[in-house]
C-alpha cells in the first residue's frame, strides 16, 4: 500500500508542502488584496455618503427655517 511506503511518502509530503505553500501565495496576492481594496473603497463612499447626507440634513433645515 503506497502510504505505507516509506519511500513514497517523503515525495508526497514534499509535493504536499508545495503545492500549499503555492495555493497560500496565490490566495494571499489576489483575494486578499483584493479584499482589501474593495473595504478601503467601502469605507471612502460611506464616508462621502455621510458627508452627503450632513450636507443634505443641513440644507434642508435652513430652508425649513
Amino acid at each position: 500500500m503506497p502510504q505505507f511506503d516509506i519511500f513514497a511518502f517523503y515525495p508526497i509530503v514534499f509535493w504536499l508542502t508545495i503545492s500549499l505553500l503555492a495555493f497560500y501565495l496565490f490566495f494571499t496576492k489576489s483575494f486578499v488584496v483584493n479584499a482589501a481594496r474593495v473595504l478601503k473603497l467601502r469605507s471612502q463612499l460611506n464616508e462621502l455618503s455621510s458627508f452627503f447626507a450632513v450636507d443634505l440634513y443641513s440644507s434642508l433645515i435652513k430652508r425649513s427655517i
